[in-house]
């Protein structure tokens, strides 16, 4: 993965599976790459380690409660795929939490959801396979995919053969 991150909030998104959460163990140093380098600013992290842990916070999968104490004094907040069963109030209370975080800090967030990405970010990287596949403003983003990406309602029961024949980036189930 060659990826640089900028200020404010960043999404990473991509289908279960992808490398997201991997690399965002990574960057958490949770979980030691295989090669190459990690940086946060003039840090080099695979080699400050004590130096990027001060500059680090890191929310992992599926938690968000932390996410008021942890996000104090980091350069860098990594989230990685968090919310569980949030009502749609606790919900805007988190994503306004998030915005907040951004303002001090480099957010980094993992999803699934396209509508999250747009809504909250500034930049996006969509990974698929362990590779970045995409980088850049969701909204210009969005439009060079114009004529590449689609939409579709499908059967519950279609989902696998469609997830083998496409590139399928995000689901949801709606009732019924």
């Amino acid at each position: 993965v060659n990826l640089t991150v900028r200020g404010g909030m960043c999404g990473l998104l991509g289908p279960s599976g992808a490398g997201k959460s991997t690399l965002m163990r990574i960057l958490a140093m949770r979980h030691e790459p295989d090669g190459g380098s990690i940086h946060l600013g003039t840090v080099d992290v695979r080699r400050q380690q004590d130096e990027a842990r001060s500059a680090l916070r890191y929310v992992p999968q599926g938690h968000d409660a932390a996410l008021h104490s942890i996000a104090e004094g980091g350069r860098l907040l990594i989230v990685d795929e968090p919310r569980p069963g949030l009502d749609p109030a606790a919900r805007a209370r988190f994503l306004d939490r998030l915005r907040d975080c951004a303002t001090q800090s480099i957010v980094l967030l993992s999803t699934q959801t396209v509508d999250e990405v747009g809504e909250l970010c500034s930049w996006m990287g969509i990974i698929n396979e362990g590779r970045v596949v995409l980088e850049g403003d969701p909204r210009h983003a969005i439009g060079e995919l114009h004529g590449r990406i689609w939409t579709r309602e499908i059967a519950k029961e279609a989902l696998p053969r469609v997830q083998r024949e496409y590139a399928v980036i995000s689901t949801r189930y709606e009732e019924g």
